[in-house]
């Protein structure tokens, strides 16, 4: 440790020139590097939300519900469905498979619900 710090004595002009250089490096590196506030971030997750007006729950899930989960079941791709009807209205939760392509799954599900006719 004496040894250094004998170094750093004796050799000032070398130390301040390394001093300087760290900071203007990590200036640079700090000025450049990329930095995002808000990044772009997929969850492979997929919300449908339906509206039946005036009706109670028991009824959108009979009219509903179980239409969406049907149709649903039958696309590739889904990892997890959960549906929840409540008073008015309908929300279908899924979950996309990782190693699925979103787009195509996403594609299949409005394919699956728009072909939905009551």
């Amino acid at each position: 440790m004496k040894k250094i710090i004998d170094f750093f004595i004796e050799k000032s002009l070398v130390v301040n020139l390394f001093t300087v250089l760290v900071l203007l490096v990590g200036g640079i590196s700090a000025y450049t590097l990329q930095k995002d506030i808000f990044p772009q971030v997929e969850f492979d997750t997929i919300l449908i939300r339906t509206f039946y007006p005036g009706s109670t729950a028991e009824d959108v899930e009979k009219l509903v519900s179980l239409s969406i989960e049907r149709s649903l079941k039958e696309v590739d791709g889904i990892k997890e469905l959960n549906v929840l009807s409540a008073e008015g209205s309908s929300i279908a939760y899924l979950t996309i498979e990782p190693d699925a392509d979103l787009s195509v799954v996403e594609d299949d599900i409005k394919t699956a619900v728009d072909s939905i006719d009551d």
